[in-house]
């Protein structure tokens, strides 16, 4: 088992030397920085399959009165990815409060690419959290939005639920809520 060490540079700037012993396939990794700079890699081809890159957490918490609409997306904020060959794995726990349709396309959307899931709302609860796990494949290097949101499949206005993150001036038992975006960027 080899040992792997990290030897921060001179100017202790968060640059790190990863040898495992030392190799001329050693990497040099920035990580991040107080202000929550993303990793950057010198050379980000030499991690194998399966490796975990980054991890962006991206929430939300601004209660919002949600519009009947055909297709809505509200931006979460951007992720930068940094390997050409890695691919974006998407989770995200969205909450809502007062069902406002049956059914309809809820989803993530990263750029112009859509991942749907299946939202149907319970009759006689207020409360309503939605979940999704998606997988987008390889993109391309750079910085891309993430939203969350729906697009119905006939063109009728819906809303998945009246409000999104609800908060006491919804039900007074409740706490201001959170919706969350996790992107993890894997090697592929």
């Amino acid at each position: 088992m080899s040992k792997i060490a990290l030897t921060p540079n001179a100017s202790g700037t968060g640059v790190f030397t990863i040898s495992s012993p030392a190799t001329s396939t050693d990497r040099t990794l920035t990580l991040p920085d107080e202000a929550g700079t993303l990793l950057t890699s010198a050379s980000t081809a030499n991690f194998p399959a399966g490796s975990v890159l980054q991890v962006v957490a991206l929430t939300n918490s601004t209660r919002v009165v949600l519009p009947a609409s055909a297709d809505y997306w509200g931006s979460f904020g951007t992720i930068t990815k940094i390997s050409a060959t890695s691919k974006l794995v998407v989770s995200g726990t969205f909450s809502g409060f007062i069902g406002a349709n049956g059914s309809c396309g809820v989803g993530i959307r990263i750029n112009t690419l859509y991942r749907y899931g299946n939202f149907t709302y319970e009759e006689n609860t207020d409360s309503k959290n939605y979940a999704i796990n998606a997988d987008f494949g390889v993109m391309s290097v750079g910085v891309h939005t993430v939203y969350w949101g729906w697009k119905t499949f006939n063109g009728v206005t819906a809303a998945p639920f009246a409000r999104f993150n609800p908060n006491s001036s919804d039900d007074s038992r409740q706490q201001q809520t959170t919706s969350v975006i996790i992107v993890t960027e894997v090697e592929a």
